[in-house]
């Protein structure tokens, strides 16, 4: 049944360039070339289509056909929101919070896929969560642990949004109240679906 999603993303150039010397020049284009090969090989089992770094022919695909699954985007900035909402079921996302999805994810992805006939993406957010007694340890620990996403643009971009210092400020961490008010604030905003990364500092 349709119960897998299928969540690609960009990367970052350090890796994408650093580990696999692939140019990070083009990302978005990229992309979009991807989701041209991608997409209609898993729904119409056969490809048809030449770019500048992706490019397929495949008359047809064997085997039994199978309910194709749902793809969604690692989209956080507006090339890559509109092309989730254009052509995918949604925007998967790490570090932005209930301000930033509201704001500027939810708004761009709707339009989109309002815009191209499809239904309201989903939207999946995650963040690190910890119910605990011990509140300035665990984000101590996650900002320790995270400190590496201060200084990747996308993700800058959305904890600027949020005016957050850093990922533990957009993190869940607290007393059993305050995340579940936390969780709340994300779904009032937008958030269709939620990816709890769990820090645990004892049982």
């Amino acid at each position: 049944g349709p119960r897998l999603v299928l969540g690609i993303g960009l990367a970052h150039k350090s890796s994408i360039e650093g580990t696999l010397k692939i140019p990070f020049a083009t990302p978005a284009k990229h992309m979009d070339e991807y989701l041209r090969v991608l997409l209609p090989a898993l729904t119409d089992r056969k490809v048809s289509f030449t770019g500048d770094i992706w490019s397929a022919e495949v008359d047809g695909i064997g085997g039994t056909p199978v309910e194709p699954p749902t793809v969604m985007l690692a989209a956080m900035g507006p090339r890559m929101l509109r092309m989730a909402g254009e052509r995918t079921a949604g925007s998967i996302l790490w570090l932005s919070g209930p301000k930033a999805i509201a704001e500027q994810i939810k708004p761009a992805l709707d339009q989109a896929a309002a815009d191209a006939g499809r239904p309201t993406p989903r939207i999946v957010a995650s963040v690190p969560v910890c119910v605990t007694s011990k509140p300035d340890e665990v984000k101590g620990m996650v900002a320790a642990l995270l400190e590496g996403y201060n200084d990747l643009p996308s993700y800058r971009g959305v904890m600027d949004a949020e005016g957050a210092g850093g990922p533990a400020d957009v993190s869940l961490i607290g007393s059993e109240d305050e995340v579940r008010a936390g969780l709340a604030a994300f779904a009032d905003a937008g958030a269709t679906d939620f990816s709890a990364l769990e820090f645990v500092i004892d049982p």
